[in-house]
């Protein structure tokens, strides 16, 4: 109990001594069951988190309708970019992308070049070194190592194409 007042004093004189420091604050329990106080980043490590106080100044992430369904409003401070500025960015971001993907791929195409080459020098040596059983484990290894290597690869260049094929 005095750990949660001293834990609730530093938190109010933290909330009247630095007001520039904006965040919704919860009160939640942790996994011993004591009371904790965690930010909106911090509460998904805790249960039962109930919000205490509310930062109304920072931007909060919606669908852009209110509760009551009506649509919010735009602040009138909010920034605002020209098309020609957005699209200057849209190529910019789509060339960034375009260099990942090539450059996925060529290591795709490296890497699987080294798979298939060691995988035939391991069906090499099982057939002619059956008494080199660490030698082939060691193969088995890189082959594994490699297989790995060419699925993350796979799924960077399927990632990248989603996400070109988004912006195009």
């Amino acid at each position: 109990m005095k750990k949660s007042l001293s834990a609730l004093s530093v938190l109010i004189t933290a909330c009247i001594y630095i007001p520039s420091a904006y965040a919704d604050i919860y009160s939640c329990v942790d996994d011993k069951g004591q009371t904790a106080f965690a930010d909106s980043k911090n509460k998904i490590a805790y249960k039962n988190c109930k919000l205490i106080m509310r930062d109304d100044s920072s931007p909060v992430a919606t669908s852009g309708i209110s509760n009551n369904g009506t649509k919010t409003a735009t602040p009138i401070n909010f920034p605002r970019i020209d098309k020609k500025t957005q699209s200057q960015r849209d190529d910019k971001r789509k060339d960034i992308l375009q260099t990942e993907l090539d450059t996925e791929k060529k290591a795709l195409a490296d890497v699987q070049k080294s798979y298939d080459q060691d995988s035939k020098n391991a069906v090499f040596m099982r057939a002619n070194n059956i008494k080199e059983p660490a030698k082939i484990a060691q193969f088995d290894d890189n082959l594994k190592r490699q297989q790995d290597e060419i699925n993350t690869h796979q799924q960077n260049i399927k990632l990248l194409q989603k996400e070109l094929n988004s912006i195009q």
